[in-house]
C-alpha cells in the first residue's frame, strides 16, 4: 500500500482543491506542533487511501485493517496518555523501529490520517463539543 500511495501521491495534481480538514478531533485529543500538522497533510490526501481499497483491494481488508489500528491503538491508549507517544507508537506499529525514507513517512501519514479520520484511532469529541470547554480525550 505505502508504495502505491507513494505513486499516487507523485502523481496527483498540486494545484487540485484539498478539502477542509475539521480539527475539533485534533483539538479534542491535544494532538498539538508537528504531529498535529503532519496529521492535517495527510488528511487532505487520505482519500487515497479510500481510492487505493476501492481499485485493488476488498472492502473487507480495508475493514480488517482498521480493525488492527484501533486494536493496537486501544492498547497502546492504555500504556500512554500523551497524544504524541501514542502517534509515536503506532507509527513504529505501521513502519517498524527503522527511520523510514522521507517519501514512506509521507505516505504512512497519509495512512494515519485515514485511519484518524474513519474514528479507527483516536477519541471522537461528544456532540457539541467546543475547544476550551474543559473536556478532553
Amino acid at each position: 500500500m505505502l508504495k502505491q500511495l507513494q505513486d499516487i501521491r507523485a502523481e496527483s495534481n498540486p494545484l487540485m482543491s484539498l478539502p477542509d480538514v475539521p480539527v475539533e478531533k485534533l483539538d479534542f485529543n491535544r494532538i498539538e506542533g508537528a504531529d498535529r500538522e503532519d496529521l492535517l497533510r495527510g488528511m487532505r490526501q487520505s482519500y487515497l487511501v479510500d481510492a487505493f481499497y476501492a481499485g485493488t483491494r476488498s472492502e473487507l481488508e480495508h475493514d480488517e485493517v482498521a480493525e488492527g489500528f484501533r486494536l493496537y491503538y486501544q492498547q497502546v491508549r492504555r500504556d500512554y496518555s500523551d497524544a504524541d507517544d501514542v502517534l509515536w507508537q503506532l507509527k513504529m506499529y505501521f513502519l517498524g523501529n527503522a527511520q523510514p525514507r522521507p517519501k514512506v513517512l509521507r505516505a504512512a501519514l497519509v495512512v494515519l490520517a485515514h485511519f484518524f479520520e474513519r474514528c479507527d484511532i483516536f477519541e471522537t469529541p461528544p456532540a457539541g463539543w467546543q475547544p476550551g470547554i474543559g473536556l478532553t480525550a
